[in-house]
């Protein structure tokens, strides 16, 4: 008689989001995963189908995340970030993926006996997780006890795709098949095979939300007459996001914390960018990972980052994940096509942006062997004061930038990122023929500006830059004290002067807000002339001359570095930042920063 084959089933693969099995810094894991996110059907296809060659595959929004299929993590493709375990769910326990070595065995089991087809099944022992794995892979990494995973099962099945595993010596087989109800209180209830409980929602969520969404354009047409005041911030996702700046800052606590409680509590954080950066919701606005690109956005982070591997409230990645999500959101409310479903251009921006991280890679005590000094940890008062330790890491970076030895390497560590970004990205997007531009913050427009000029005279990155976005920027000051001014490249104007900057750039934005400490004006660095003229407020236009520049080298050198004819835009900001604290962050949330990127690239 042939045997009929077995249930089709097809594996769906999750990843964890509560807990990394690493991270960008020194950190050894001591407990399980134990929340974990479905990919999207898309993605967990494609993975599926690398999966008996072992190929890495590219996932989530954008393709922004890598799957390797060997150790079973998934990890940033660009930058530097927690790695986080990765499950082929076949076998579940309340809809939660087992963990592989011991859904493999349950399977295995499953195909030998065939429950589907025989009332009377053996008990079968499985070894436990902890010893396969130290016996493929060598030292178990988990430090916390954890009883499914370290100690051997029996499994019982009770119907044709379900089970339940009991440790040895526990409750009576016979016992648990004559009990009424569930199996749970005894052991570990599994079942074969994956309900999506969202794909089941989705259509009735759909038609709640156009319902909704009639209702209130209804509501909002019988309110507003004809001559009533335009409010601006209608159709804007400003409201929440500016605030949630300062609701971080307030709960930071930089004044009340403990320092190893803090960095534990990454976890939390990093879980926070895995369910909200890239929820799979996020791909509502259709730019998934094969999406058209025309303009890369590189960004270089500032002050503080050192901060990211010890504080919660602080991460690069995670600033410019949002700003994607920002322009996305910005893109698509302010375009007049947006309803026409039919048109994927319609919601897709075509704009992607990534992070250059680089402070990490700055070793500030690294000195040679033979050298009498000490190094630099050891001049560090040993004090509990949290602001100072604080201090002492935002300030570093500014105090040695232009130290020759430490200025060289962060040059060539982020121009060395840089680079390797973009070979990525081409490698993943080879039909990509749009343009590049940088964005920097705080100390990072300082160093893109020096990588810039360096460029006008020996290539240093491997593409041209169209544009670079200089946020909240301390290169005014900075440059005023060398004694440098900022001027055109030298392929476009011959200048005697060999004290200025000449970067490699067809449009500089210095764009900073009017409470934030750390930015300066730089127009008055291209000419004197501008000294007297204020910066433009509010987002890029190209308007008249100001009546003050008589000058007309004045204006040209102005429109050399920018085609509107200012270099300079002052933001205004809440009387709530009183300290400018919240502004000097909160660049990368805002929507008015997303809009002016926007509007500056299609001008192009």
């Amino acid at each position: 008689m042939k045997v009929p084959p077995l249930p089709h089933i097809t594996p769906r693969w999750f990843y964890a989001t509560d807990i990394p099995i690493t991270k960008p810094f020194k950190y050894n894991p001591t407990a399980r995963a134990t929340k974990f996110i479905p990919f999207t059907t898309g993605d967990s296809d494609r993975i599926e189908n690398a999966y008996h060659n072992s190929k890495p595959v590219n996932v989530n929004e954008d393709g922004l995340f890598t799957v390797d299929l060997h150790k079973k993590i998934m990890s940033p493709v660009y930058w530097t970030g927690p790695g986080y375990e990765v499950r082929r769910g076949i076998w579940f326990n309340d809809n939660n993926p087992v963990p592989d070595l011991i859904g493999e065995q349950i399977e295995d089991a499953f195909k030998k006996y065939r429950p589907d087809l025989h009332d009377k099944v053996p008990s079968i022992r499985l070894k436990s997780e902890k010893q396969l794995f130290q016996e493929k892979y060598g030292n178990w990494p988990y430090s916390q006890f954890d009883d499914l995973s370290d100690l051997d099962k029996i499994l019982h099945f009770q119907s044709k795709d379900e089970g339940v595993l009991l440790n040895e010596g526990g409750v009576p087989k016979i016992v648990i098949d004559n009990l009424p109800g569930s199996k749970s209180v005894f052991g570990y209830v599994v079942k074969r095979g994956y309900i999506d409980e969202e794909e089941d929602e989705k259509d009735e969520k759909k038609q709640t939300k156009k319902k909704v969404k009639k209702e209130n354009e209804k509501k909002e047409s019988a309110s507003k007459k004809v001559g009533d005041p335009i409010d601006e911030t209608e159709g804007s996702s400003e409201t929440g996001d500016s605030t949630n700046v300062l609701d971080s800052i307030k709960n930071a606590k930089l004044v009340h914390f403990d320092y190893t409680t803090l960095l534990n509590e990454t976890n939390k954080m990093f879980q926070s960018i895995m369910e909200n950066d890239f929820a799979n919701n996020s791909l509502d606005y259709n730019n998934d990972y094969d999406r058209e690109i025309d303009h890369l956005v590189l960004c270089v982070h500032g002050i503080g980052q050192a901060l990211s591997s010890k504080y919660a409230s602080i991460n690069f990645a995670h600033d410019c994940n949002q700003f994607r999500q920002l322009i996305k959101k910005e893109f698509i409310l302010n375009n007049p096509d947006k309803d026409d479903k039919e048109n994927n251009d319609n919601n897709n921006s075509k704009v992607q942006v990534l992070p250059i991280i680089w402070r990490h890679d700055i070793k500030f005590d690294r000195i040679l062997p033979d050298s009498k000094l000490p190094k630099l940890a050891s001049l560090s008062v040993d004090a509990d004061s949290p602001i100072r330790k604080v201090t002492a890491d935002v300030l570093l970076d500014i105090l040695l930038y232009y130290e020759p030895k430490y200025h060289e390497q962060m040059l060539q560590c982020v121009a060395n990122y840089a680079n390797e970004i973009y070979k990525k990205f081409l490698s993943n997007n080879p039909n990509f023929k749009g343009k590049v531009s940088l964005v920097g913050h705080s100390l990072g427009s300082a160093i893109v500006l020096d990588i810039l000029h360096r460029q006008s005279n020996k290539k240093v990155l491997d593409f041209e830059v169209n544009n670079f976005f200089s946020l909240g920027s301390p290169n005014g000051i900075f440059k005023l004290i060398r004694g440098e001014q900022i001027l055109p490249s030298m392929k476009t104007e011959n200048y005697k002067n060999k004290n200025a900057v000449t970067p490699a750039i067809n449009s500089i934005y210095n764009i900073f807000y009017s409470t934030d400490p750390v930015g300066y004006r730089i127009e008055p660095l291209i000419h004197n002339d501008w000294s007297d003229v204020k910066p433009a407020e509010g987002e890029p236009t190209t308007g008249k001359v100001p009546p003050e520049i008589k000058d007309p080298i004045a204006l040209k050198r102005v429109q050399m570095l920018n085609p509107t004819g200012r270099v300079d835009w002052v933001l205004k900001t809440g009387s709530l930042d009183m300290f400018g604290v919240a502004s000097h962050i909160q660049y990368l949330s805002d929507p008015k920063v997303a809009r002016i990127l926007l509007k500056e690239l299609n001008r192009q």
